[in-house]
């Protein structure tokens, strides 16, 4: 069976689960949030390692190759490309579709999430390259310190031959591990499909963000069926754009359902591996990286929600420049997510409304309600740009073999 088809399952039990279980009560829903934190965590259990080994030996042999710096340029340039389009996207066609004002309601203000740069810079480099290792949450560390490591294995080849053999032969045996984990998480997607399920159900019910739910349904729509297939289909002619949509499907739904990226990056590495065929010497680089960097759909989901609260509260519309203001505000914002594997598209709002002033500091607290399920839009868009962006990163680097769609995982 298809790994994507037990995960569909997973997620069909998790939600009639969330139906049929007695959720009112304390200890039930007490146990679902138990099972669903445990579930998260096993999921995650393998990436830093997985990270680690992966990063640094692709890097190895990148550098000794001669196409690291052509990797990393394509990488950061479809990231680039893919938060700016997503970007114009989200504000465009929140502007074009004229949503409903949201009820105005009296919210306790809290202090609002806040990024802290200083800190997430300093947290790359810290005192000792092994505390890198015990970050489970923020990935950029433990990927610089894999690319220093990989990248300093090419200067004398001969005396750091053990070190990259031993590096690749842990890449096999923690990728192992992974499969592993990913062939019983089914199981736990029971329990994180019926948590999200109660979160999703509870502000479809409440009627008040329904519209708002329904725009980011049909933008994930036209952005997968749409947008990525012709962007795909314009800069890698010759591969059918909609073979990369069926393989991501098991990542679309990890991220859509967890609404967690280093939850999901397993997912993609593994079918971008095994049924998209991207070589070992590039997925260790592309997938991490785009991973932390590519949040597109985080910022198409803030250039939503912002232009929503703003239509609510500003009885004056919205001027020229403050489309742009919000289209490149949410692009910026977007690159400094990368600490936030979870909720990043909420704090995200928090730090705009902050930015904008004009008394719309706490006006983020409207979305409250619905963060969970905004953030899930938002890591699938993300799952989607990720596996997209890294097949094009392969393809132009020739580093992917071509695979029957008979033979996808």
């Amino acid at each position: 069976m298809k790994i994507w088809l037990k995960y569909l399952i997973g997620v069909a039990l998790g939600i009639a689960l969330s139906f049929a279980a007695p959720l009112q009560s304390a200890q039930v829903r007490g146990l679902v949030d138990f099972c669903t934190a445990l579930a998260l965590r096993i999921g995650r259990y393998m990436v830093i390692p997985l990270v680690f080994a992966g990063a640094a030996s692709a890097i190895f042999a990148l550098r000794d190759s001669k196409h690291l710096l052509k990797a990393a340029g394509l990488s950061l340039g479809v990231t680039a490309l893919s938060s700016l389009l997503l970007s114009v996207i989200g504000t465009v066609s929140v502007l074009l579709v004229r949503l409903p004002r949201i009820p105005v309601s009296v919210e306790k203000a809290a202090q609002a999430p806040a990024f802290n740069v200083k800190d997430a810079v300093l947290s790359i480099f810290p005192y000792s390259p092994a505390e890198a290792l015990l970050n489970g949450a923020f990935l950029l560390p433990v990927f610089v310190f894999a690319c220093l490591f990989g990248a300093a294995c090419v200067e004398d080849k001969a005396k750091s031959k053990p070190a990259v053999t031993l590096l690749e032969s842990l890449e096999d045996v923690f990728y192992a591990a992974m499969s592993f984990v990913m062939d019983i998480m089914p199981i736990g997607m029971i329990a994180v499909a019926c948590s999200w399920s109660i979160d999703y159900f509870g502000v479809i019910a409440s009627g008040q963000l329904t519209p708002l739910i329904i725009m980011l349904s049909a933008v994930l729509a036209f952005v997968l069926l749409v947008v990525y297939p012709l962007l795909f289909f314009f800069l890698c002619r010759g591969h059918h754009p909609f073979r990369i949509l069926y393989a991501c499907l098991g990542p679309v739904i990890a991220a859509f359902f967890s609404g967690d990226t280093n939850f999901t990056l397993p997912f993609l590495i593994r079918h971008g591996t095994e049924s998209l065929g991207i070589k070992r010497r590039i997925h260790g680089f592309v997938f991490p990286f785009m991973s932390i960097f590519a949040r597109g759909g985080s910022a198409m989901t803030l250039a939503v929600s912002f232009v929503v609260i703003l239509r609510t509260y500003s009885p004056i519309g919205i001027s020229f420049g403050d489309v742009l203001w919000v289209a490149a505000a949410s692009f910026g914002l977007s690159f400094l997510l990368c600490s936030y594997p979870t909720g990043g598209a909420y704090i995200a709002l928090a730090a705009l409304c902050s930015m904008y002033g004009k008394g719309f500091e706490a006006v983020y607290l409207l979305l409250r309600p619905a963060a969970a399920v905004i953030c899930a839009y938002a890591a699938a868009i993300d799952a989607a740009t990720v596996m997209f962006g890294s097949f094009i990163v392969a393809v132009k680097l020739k580093m992917a073999e071509h695979r029957d769609v008979r033979k996808y995982i």
